[in-house]
């Protein structure tokens, strides 16, 4: 084990035993040395001890009736301090791996629904990704040996995943993933808007972790590599992007200043921010993009087949699925607009989405009336909070991961749980944005699988299966007369279209009978959208297209499971399909039995 490991552990492991010292010390106690049993603070007397008045003789005090035996013993129980409930070894190793993983990952952490790790960008530097490794490859055999003992039965089912997920995740560390100049500069707006427009968490938290972050975006070893390469020329124009948003990251941040409590301290880390930057900029300008057909990590650690012939297979599907799409985008234009083009009845209900606002007034109105009709279709699981907007100043890319993760609320007016829902040009309205990723989307999938789901950062299967479940979700729900609005159900369509567009452009790249700069032209030939929302999808989809690859093949899975169910002597209701998949204890689609 490195060096920047061992010593990260006993960092955390220094800090635990500090703050236990401070609880001792405020109950009086003092800790104890090595070897050596705690005491009690003795009172010393004064130099020349007072004389005690002379005070008039009291009467004895009468004796207390005598206790039965039984009441000692409860006051006994009343007084004795709480028993720690033992910790299993599994559960000891899924929190170390937690305690790595996050520290290496801190700003997926956040989304992973911690705030430990707020206070560093993370190091992805070979030296730390090959500790890392090692480091993953030490765990795997240490789950091989406690799968050969005794497990409970939720740690039987949770096991498979946490081995599935170490392997994924290994597989990443040499591929390059992480020293990808794009990621590492998304990575860094990321962080940025964690700390600035997260409001739910206390001002002197997030002022700390600003002042930090700014810190470490031009601090060797978490700054940007020199070493600058891009798979073609749009993901460095996609880098530019990137570029601009960090700055736009820094007004804010630099308006915001005042709000902190080192506010000259975060100024003159934002001018040295500023200046790496413009050093960034010059270098992704002059770099050199190349123009061969990438390798997709992404999809090789969750073990998809990308041979030519099952490309060609998923390609036939796509095309069926497309053609149904697009007669169901007929049907609800003409519902909407009788008589009219259906090019300019999309046009017209994509332009006025995009006028509404994920605020906190839309947010409530939606779980007020939307939230229950949907929740009565599917199993009940308890939801464990509630989603509210951040105020944010530009939405974030189409291409920006947008997810809602999980966080405790700091405000005296919410309780447990919330699911902070950012505005994000990756979905049509606000309406989808809050169906995917608080219900029938991430918050609800994660409410479901809670009890075997060991819920770490950067989990590639998990992610693309919560995903694909939302929108095989949102596709049936858009299928059902009288369940969602007729301009809902319409944007939901054309939803579904752009991300079934992105798989096949992403096979049509694959296959090498496109390029990523034939993005645009592919989207604006088989698309009917507004020239800015079409290329910000066609950007989406030359940086996430292998992620909607992925989850076309897992929603492929999942429709083909759900057919069979419907054919067998036994039919299954959609609530009981539902839950069957949720409780079988896999992010595999292959895994997943026949309900």
């Amino acid at each position: 084990m490195s060096h920047r490991n061992s010593s990260g552990r006993q960092h955390r492991q220094d800090a635990a035993r500090r703050e236990k010292g401070q609880a001792s010390a405020k109950r009086g106690v003092v800790p104890a040395l090595a070897g050596q049993p705690s005491v009690q603070p003795s009172v010393q007397p004064s130099a020349q001890p007072q004389q005690r008045p002379q005070q008039k003789s009291q009467p004895r005090p009468q004796q207390r009736p005598q206790q039965r035996p039984h009441a000692d013993r409860r006051d006994q129980r009343r007084q004795a301090p709480p028993q720690a409930v033992p910790v299993s070894k599994y559960a000891e190793l899924v929190q170390e791996i937690q305690d790595e993983v996050c520290y290496f990952l801190p700003v997926d952490a956040f989304r992973a629904g911690t705030h430990r790790y707020l206070y560093h960008l993370g190091n992805y530097s070979p030296q730390a990704v090959l500790s890392m490794q090692q480091f993953m490859h030490e765990k795997e055999e240490t789950l091989k040996g406690l799968e050969q003992g005794k497990m409970g039965g939720d740690e039987r089912r949770s096991a498979p995943v946490l081995e599935a997920y170490m392997a994924a995740f290994a597989s990443l560390l040499p591929s390059g993933f992480f020293a990808d100049t794009l990621w590492q500069l998304r990575n860094v707006r990321e962080g940025l808007s964690q700390v600035l427009y997260y409001t739910e968490l206390p001002a002197f938290v997030r002022g700390k972790a600003l002042f930090r972050r700014l810190e470490e975006l031009y601090t060797e070893p978490a700054a940007i590599t020199d070493t600058i390469s891009f798979r073609s020329p749009v993901h460095q124009q996609i880098a530019l992007q990137e570029l601009h948003a960090i700055e736009a990251c820094l007004v804010s941040a630099e308006e915001r200043a005042s709000r902190f409590d080192d506010k000259q301290g975060i100024m003159e880390r934002i001018t040295k921010a500023r200046l790496h930057l413009a050093g960034c900029r010059s270098q992704v300008q002059r770099s050199v993009a190349g123009g061969a057909s990438p390798r997709h990590p992404l999809l090789e650690s969750i073990g998809l087949s990308l041979d030519e012939a099952s490309m060609l297979e998923t390609e036939g599907q796509l095309t069926q699925e497309i053609a149904s799409l697009e007669r169901q985008l007929t049907a609800c234009s003409t519902l909407l607009h009788a008589g009219g083009s259906d090019a300019e009845t999309t046009n017209e209900t994509v332009q006025s989405a995009a006028l509404l606002h994920l605020d906190q007034d839309f947010v409530d109105r939606w779980y007020q009336t939307t939230f229950p009709r949907l929740r009565e279709l599917f199993p009940p699981y308890a939801l464990k909070g509630i989603p509210i907007a951040v105020d944010v100043p530009v939405p974030a890319p189409a291409y920006g991961d947008s997810s809602a993760s999980p966080q405790r609320s700091s405000m005296a007016d919410r309780h447990g749980q919330i699911y902070p829902l950012r505005p994000s040009r990756r979905w049509l309205s606000p309406e989808i944005a809050l169906m995917m990723e608080y219900f029938p989307g991430h918050a609800y999938v994660e409410a479901a699988v809670s009890t075997w789901d060991p819920s770490l950062p950067l989990d590639v299967r998990r992610d693309v299966f919560m995903d694909a479940m939302a929108l095989f979700e949102i596709q049936n729900l858009s299928g059902l007369e009288g369940v969602l609005q007729p301009e809902t159900a319409l944007l939901a369509t054309l939803q579904l279209l752009i991300e079934d567009h992105s798989a096949a452009l992403a096979i049509q790249i694959m296959l090498n009978r496109l390029s990523y700069s034939d993005a645009a032209a592919y989207f604006n030939e088989h698309l009917r959208l507004p020239p800015d929302v079409l290329q910000a999808h066609a950007t989406g989809a030359v940086v996430g297209g292998d992620q909607a690859l992925a989850r076309f093949l897992f929603r492929s899975r999942i429709r083909d499971l759900r057919r069979q169910s419907r054919d067998a002597s036994r039919k299954v209701s959609w609530i009981s399909f539902y839950q069957s998949i949720f409780e079988q204890g896999t992010f595999d689609p292959s895994h997943l039995r026949n309900p």
